[in-house]
């Protein structure tokens, strides 16, 4: 049974009253009959942009606005939907040039429902509902395939057209819970290398989609994160990572030492991505987090420097030479790759891990942790992480129960006291004695007060060889 929200029905009233035929196609039909929700709303009629605009002017609380004159795509928003929307699109027939280049080249629109499900990608996105007779369609067979829960192209050339949808085929897969149909996958390992085709910004959404795919249609909590492994193996059978993240591919067969690695580089990745929670960058970097060791070792003949080596490859794949993610993700991916070694056998003090976790900030601290426990839980079966979760944790909640200044600006002193009470004037001395001053309250953060501070300070400048700043002490 198909039940449209009652936010859309001041746009399915005004279809009625202009006697247009109105039909919700792709996941507003599909998700229903599986018993999915769907925030996507996908609607399509004979109109044009031009038509759609004039239907819908003077309707109140709609408001419809022009994404694509080529294409027919219009948006249409409507008061009270919290945030969704419908995407209307004209009935039409596509023509694409040669080589998945994802944007038709011909258009032709004042099509019938059968012209226009040969366009689309995968027939259970194909299945339409009639809104004013209240009756579900089905021209290419998808009802069946929903039934099945596969996932089959609508025609042979489909992923031929538009190699995207070789992207979209194994998220569909993964969110769904859907297996592929033979033929189609075939199709699809046919056609991967025309992935180079498309828009990297474009790969990267997709292939976002496919880590969080557990935690499509189930809260974060209940995200077990086996679509997500199920959608990185099918990747690596289609051959699509070496167009997506191509430095994964030379963990592939590049044993570890047994002692502490069941799987090879590639599958500990999978593995270790599939145990971090299902947020982006997260995914990411346990995706990535040991794809320097082949290069590492190749270099060294060891490990010692994977996770350096790790970060500059991660930039580079996911930077602007590579699928172009945003600054601040790739900068939050490296820098959880590069810290990924710390304290490795657990022996480092508290105090060291007070410091580097003070260092590095709370939120960057928990998000190591969550990657230290799928480090290990991804590298043999059967593995526990309780040791790092007891002691890793015990200093997280310290560090936030004890009040520990987050940074040197966050001390009960600034620089103009450090300078009357020292009698010194600006320069990197004064961020020199700050910076211990810090240093000594992450330890102790009961000393985080003026006068204990004023008294450190003079103390420290004492301590302090004459004219020691910041970078004599790198230099030495």
């Amino acid at each position: 049974m198909i039940r449209l929200p009652d936010w859309t029905i001041p746009v399915t009233d005004a279809f009625a009253r202009a006697g247009v035929d109105l039909y919700v196609v792709g996941g507003g039909v599909r998700n229903p009959l599986l018993g999915l929700g769907t925030a996507e709303l996908d609607m399509c009629s004979g109109l044009l942009p031009d038509g759609l605009t004039e239907l819908l002017r003077g309707v109140q609380g709609v408001r419809a606005t022009v994404i694509s004159r080529e294409l027919g795509t219009v948006r249409i928003d409507v008061h009270g939907a919290k945030g969704r929307f419908i995407e209307h699109t004209a009935l039409r027939t596509d023509n694409y040039g040669e080589g998945g280049s994802h944007r038709p080249e011909f258009v032709k629109t004042g099509v019938s429902i059968e012209e226009d499900a040969n366009r689309r990608d995968f027939t259970v996105n194909a299945v339409y509902y009639d809104v004013a007779r209240k009756k579900v369609l089905d021209p290419v067979g998808g009802l069946k395939d929903i039934e099945n829960r596969r996932i089959r192209t609508v025609r042979e050339d489909t992923l031929f057209d538009d190699a995207l949808r070789i992207l979209r085929m194994v998220r569909f897969a993964c969110e769904l819970g859907f297996t592929i149909e033979e033929a189609t996958f075939k199709a699809a390992a046919r056609n991967v290398d025309m992935l180079r085709d498309i828009a990297p910004e474009r790969r990267a959404e997709e292939l976002s989609k496919i880590l969080l795919s557990d935690a499509k249609y189930a809260p974060p909590e209940q995200a077990d994160g086996a679509a997500c492994l199920r959608g990185l193996e099918l990747l690596r059978d289609l051959g699509a990572l070496e167009f997506l993240l191509p430095h994964l591919e030379g963990g592939r067969g590049f044993s570890q030492p047994n002692e502490y690695h069941q799987y090879d580089v590639l599958y500990h990745n999978f593995y270790t991505c599939r145990h971090m929670p299902p947020v982006l960058h997260l995914r990411l970097a346990g995706l990535l987090h040991d794809v320097g060791k082949p290069e590492a070792y190749e270099q060294d003949g060891n490990f010692y420097e994977h996770a350096r080596v790790g970060s500059a490859l991660a930039a580079g794949m996911l930077g602007q030479d590579g699928l172009r993610f945003k600054k601040a993700l790739v900068e939050r991916v490296c820098l959880l790759i590069e810290e990924h070694m710390f304290d490795l056998d657990g022996s480092a003090k508290e105090t060291t891990v007070r410091l580097r976790f003070a260092t590095l900030g709370l939120p960057v601290a928990c998000e190591l942790l969550w990657l230290r426990r799928a480090d290990i839980l991804g590298s043999r079966e059967g593995n526990s992480a309780e040791f790092f979760i007891r002691k890793w944790g015990s200093v997280l909640l310290a560090l936030q129960r004890d009040g520990t200044p987050p940074s040197p600006d966050a001390l009960e002193i600034g620089g103009e006291d450090i300078m009357r009470v020292c009698g010194l004037g600006p320069g990197e001395r004064v961020g020199l004695i700050k910076e211990r001053l810090w240093r000594h309250c992450v330890y102790d953060p009961r000393q985080n007060t003026r006068e204990r501070l004023l008294r450190r300070a003079v103390s420290l400048n004492r301590e302090l060889p004459p004219g020691m700043t910041k970078k004599a002490k790198k230099k030495r």
